[in-house]
């Protein structure tokens, strides 16, 4: 809080791709009465590898199977940054498709 306003002013670090309809979420919950401001500090590798799968061997493949591996922040980041875009992403349409159903009109 600033001395002598109502104002707060935060300070922070977060992630790019949390940033995005930030400043719509803090204005909706105001009523508008924010003033958003970001900028940008610095970049920060990431640890994990995105596609993990390329750099398996034939045998660690062999033992995975049909069971595929568990996304890690770094794939889910990416995958969120091609849909936005309208890329096309490695996701299935249809997950469990046990049974299709077509609607016909009775005549």
């Amino acid at each position: 809080l600033r001395d002598g306003t109502s104002l707060f002013y935060i300070r922070s670090h977060l992630p790019l791709a949390d940033s995005f309809g930030l400043a719509h979420d803090l204005r909706s919950a105001a009523s508008g009465q924010v003033l958003f401001h970001c900028a940008f500090s610095h970049w920060e590798q990431s640890e994990e590898d995105p596609f993990q799968e390329a750099s398996l061997t034939a045998e660690e493949l062999e033992e995975l199977g049909e069971n595929p591996l568990p996304p890690n922040i770094a794939r889910k980041l990416i995958d969120a940054i091609r849909k936005r875009k309208g890329l096309a992403t490695d996701e299935k349409v249809v997950k469990e498709a046990t049974k299709q159903r077509t609607v016909t009109r009775m005549k």
